[in-house]
């Protein structure tokens, strides 16, 4: 399990700033309701990616008491079709409804727990400027994903 929060450590952020924490706890909560998902859909979709999560589990996350992995956080953008920029950007809520997209760019290894990702689709996962990521979800089945460039 990662680290304990600072929140969850007791620690105040200084006058004027935020924990990164709690603006993923924010956004992860933001992302989840704009998109109609429950936190027993996000958990599911986090187990299909090979992450073991539960509503607890993200309850927990949404409410800055746990932190999350590199690998969590690159399934948390992908399961909620958003980027991690997105989910860590301390702004207001920007997102709109889910952003699915990705196929021979992604491979998902439920029984070995594995997301295999090519470079281009880290890059769309991580701030989407240049390659978008659609993740087709069926309930909580994933569909399939491909990438969709957007140009530079």
């Amino acid at each position: 399990m990662p680290a304990s929060t600072p929140r969850r450590a007791g620690l105040q952020p200084p006058e004027g700033a935020v924990f990164a924490a709690d603006v993923f706890a924010y956004q992860l909560r933001t992302a989840r309701l704009l998109g109609g998902l429950e936190q027993a859909d996000v958990a599911e979709r986090m187990a299909r990616l090979g992450h073991p999560w539960t509503r607890q589990t993200v309850g927990e996350v949404e409410r800055g008491q746990r932190n999350v992995t590199a690998a969590e956080l690159l399934a948390v953008a992908l399961a909620l079709g958003a980027t991690v920029a997105d989910l860590l950007d301390p702004r207001p809520a920007t997102l709109g409804p889910s952003r699915p997209v990705v196929g021979p760019d992604v491979a998902v290894g439920p029984a070995a727990r594995v997301v295999l990702l090519i470079p281009r689709a880290v890059e769309a996962l991580v701030c989407g400027h240049t390659t978008r990521v659609r993740a087709d979800w069926r309930g909580n089945e994933l569909a399939g994903v491909e990438l969709e460039d957007v140009g530079r």
